[in-house]
């Protein structure tokens, strides 16, 4: 995540705790949360660091600059065991096709 400050974004990472326990009836989903304070680059090296962790199965990015993180998602995509990366409230135009 970009951020993560806010009532806004406090609901938006509670959602996506409560998603997870809902498909996970064992409680083996681990939701972990990184924040970049703002920096694309962060954002993006936080992604591939997530991608080559053996136990992610996917990824969840808020906010961004796809000139920055299309790569890093083409990466996770392509050369890791991560089977999805959804994107909230960024424009991935440049990317989707890495995306679907």
């Amino acid at each position: 995540m970009s951020i993560t400050t806010g009532d806004f974004f406090t609901q938006l990472l509670e959602g996506a705790k409560l998603q997870a326990a809902k498909i996970d009836s064992k409680n083996e989903v681990k939701v972990a949360i990184s924040q970049s304070d703002g920096d694309d680059s962060i954002m993006a090296q936080k992604i591939l660091d997530a991608a080559n962790d053996p136990n992610t199965i996917g990824i969840l990015t808020v906010d961004g600059y796809a000139g920055l993180l299309c790569d890093a998602i083409d990466t996770a995509l392509n050369t890791t065991n991560v089977k999805s990366v959804v994107s909230f409230d960024f424009r991935g135009d440049k990317c989707a096709v890495s995306l679907f």
